[in-house]
């Protein structure tokens, strides 16, 4: 199926940072400039970015961030990425897919557990002043490896000051808190599985029992797991990821409702226009009329 938000990959984005060398799986840059067009994209990676002066505005998944000096900025694949301004910024990013690390040995690292790329958790830490010459130091050596072309150990090297990275990051970040370890470890486990099936069926799929089946639990208990922990049903969860979709294409292409509505597989406009004036109370023209105004 057509997309209207432009898909992203490693590859194309070492190719607009101007990269000398490319690589599918990782990048670290300090230079995001020549990446950037202020138009609405869709990564297929992770990403961190550390800001060490000005400000990097984006919107994220349809939320607005600020990322300042001291902060750091995380990226999900398939969310999209809309960059909204810059004020003398200065900073270092760092990308990479899932391959990075599981095509590797790198086993006991799991992306997806880090409390920072879960999906519904805020998308900027800000460091406390005795972790940031630390974490600076990760970034900084990332950036400084990346260079060395003839290091026959570089990716391997950068590997493992990442998973470094990551972890201090785990140590530093707000973390729910559930029961018991156990439970915590188990019901975010669910729910990350179920964030990620989310993000990639949910304009084929809007069943709760199409992502229960994959789980191998019951619609209600993922329901009630998901209501307990993120305050929202499952039901709840595939209709705001629709709706957030729906908003993001309204406001960032001239594609018409018609099209819109198509592309997220409902039977027809008006199923449509009737779905999306129960969540924003007006219907997708108005809406995007009064964004025009």
């Amino acid at each position: 199926m057509k997309t209207y938000v432009s898909p992203i990959n490693i590859e194309k984005l070492s190719r607009r940072v101007q990269k000398s060398w490319l690589n599918s799986e990782f990048i670290v840059t300090d230079d995001i400039s020549p990446a950037i067009n202020y138009e609405p994209v869709r990564p297929d990676f992770y990403g961190m970015a550390y800001c060490f002066q000005g400000n990097y505005k984006a919107q994220l998944s349809g939320e607005d961030y600020n990322l300042l000096p001291g902060h750091i900025m995380f990226f999900n694949p398939l969310e999209v990425h809309h960059t909204l301004e810059m004020h003398d910024y200065s900073g270092i990013l760092v990308a990479f897919n899932r391959h990075f690390f599981v095509s590797n040995t790198n086993a006991n690292l799991n992306i997806l557990s880090q409390p920072f790329f879960t999906e519904r958790n805020k998308k900027t830490l800000k460091l406390p002043d005795t972790k940031k010459a630390e974490i600076e130091f990760y970034f900084k050596t990332l950036l400084l490896k990346e260079s060395e072309l003839g290091n026959k150990n570089r990716m391997k090297i950068m590997r493992s000051i990442l998973s470094a990275l990551m972890y201090e990051l785990n140590a530093i970040y707000p973390k729910e808190k559930l029961s018991s370890e156990k439970d915590a470890s188990r019901a975010n486990q669910l729910i990350r599985d179920f964030f990620l099936l989310l993000n990639e069926n949910f304009l084929e799929q809007k069943k709760v029992s199409f992502y229960s089946n994959r789980l191998n639990i019951t619609s209600g208990y993922l329901s009630e797991l998901l209501k307990e922990i993120t305050g929202r049903s499952a039901k709840e969860h595939i209709n705001d990821k629709i709706w957030l979709e729906a908003k993001i294409l309204i406001k960032s292409t001239n594609q018409s409702i018609s099209n819109i509505s198509q592309y997220l597989n409902y039977a027809n406009t008006s199923a449509f226009i009737r779905f999306f004036k129960k969540y924003e109370h007006t219907s997708p023209s108005q809406y995007r009329k009064g964004l025009q105004e």
